[in-house]
């Protein structure tokens, strides 16, 4: 009975899949609204933090629930029977789709900016809307992902403040328990082609791209003292259809103050906004022709003794005549504007393939 009534008097809740495991977690809990990070590290939980914290709120579930699930049954089963669904009146309304054509003419401004400023590298996106789509086949897009990308971190929640997302991520921020963690260090798009080499698959774009992401990782681990770090990379990763380029930083740290304020300067990383943070950030604020909200924001659980964070990407959120997809590309002055609105569709494939099969 204890447990039913937990369910029932949660407000928000969660079900993740971490990668490389069959493990389906769900949790359950009161959301509140976090300003600093003390207020969450090292509690039990789920984070879902914005891509920019200064408009929009962090807001953490409490885990008064937290279960382990083994079957597709058992999710469907939770899903269907207790949890609060939104109705189509508490979604939101979409964003507005641009064309091909705007999209370049955007990316075509980026280069510009690029070039008469010190501006290295900007992240543009732009969202994709699929009528039709229901809320109640949330439970079963969740579960095709969970299928379809194992190496991904696939996530299906609610908060009444933020609506109800879905996604499959592969881009990981901060992982780890007790003392040890990694931080990773991901760019680059492209076909995953496993006949080719790390120096075929990637051009100078694409190898830059990534290379400012790293060197803006490895200034920050510095200023926050992590010096004794051991890097791995850089390294193509497979995520579907898709590669990306891939490093990865161990480090030891007992002081959970250290993670707080790197994930404080580290977020948003170059990957996902551009470089320099503060001017790529207002820059995509002033031109995208849409809020982000919580796309390209952080989430993820966190335990008593460490935390799994992952980038928002390869997301959707529901919407209230369907879903709207968040895909984005890197910008850097080697950039071709034709080629990055392919990326996006490149991208988008993670998730129609799924609508689609539905």
């Amino acid at each position: 009975m204890e447990n039913t009534e937990n369910i029932q008097n949660a407000d928000s809740w969660a079900f993740y899949r971490r990668p490389v495991t069959s493990e389906i977690v769900h949790i359950a809990g009161k959301a509140r609204i976090v300003r600093n990070n003390d207020e969450w590290l090292k509690h039990k939980g789920f984070i879902i933090a914005p891509f920019d914290k200064e408009r929009y709120e962090t807001w953490f579930i409490d885990a008064s629930k937290n279960i382990t699930l083994h079957t597709d049954y058992e999710v469907s089963e939770l899903f269907n029977d207790g949890l609060k669904i939104p109705s189509r009146n508490e979604l939101i309304k979409p964003w507005r789709d641009i064309s091909q054509r705007e999209f370049v003419s955007l990316v075509s401004q980026m280069k510009k900016e690029i070039a008469n400023t010190e501006l290295e590298k900007i992240v543009l996106s732009r969202v994709i809307n699929v009528s039709g789509v229901k809320r109640y086949q949330a439970v079963n897009l969740f579960i095709e992902l969970c299928i379809k990308y194992p190496n991904a971190f696939v996530y299906l929640f609610y908060v009444p403040q933020v609506g109800m997302w879905l996604g499959a991520t592969p881009e990981t921020l901060i992982t780890g328990n007790e003392n040890r963690f990694r931080i990773v260090s991901l760019a680059g798009t492209t076909k995953w082609s496993p006949k080719l080499s790390f120096g075929q698959l990637w051009d100078k774009k694409e190898l830059k791209e990534q290379q400012i992401v790293t060197d803006f990782v490895k200034k920050e681990m510095y200023n926050a003292g992590l010096d004794n770090y051991v890097m791995k990379g850089p390294e193509t990763i497979k995520a579907g259809k898709l590669a990306h380029i891939r490093t990865a930083f161990r480090f030891e740290t007992d002081d959970y103050n250290v993670i707080g304020r790197l994930l404080d300067k580290i977020h948003p990383t170059p990957a996902v906004c551009g470089f320099p943070q503060q001017k790529a950030k207002q820059l995509i604020m002033d031109t995208e022709r849409y809020d982000r909200t919580y796309y390209t924001g952080f989430l993820g659980p966190v335990y008593d003794d460490g935390l799994s964070l992952y980038v928002s990407l390869r997301c959707l959120q529901f919407t209230n005549s369907g879903v709207q997809l968040f895909v984005g590309a890197g910008i850097t002055k080697d950039s071709d504007p034709e080629s990055e609105w392919q990326e996006t569709e490149l991208k988008a494939i993670t998730l129609l393939d799924v609508i689609n099969n539905k």
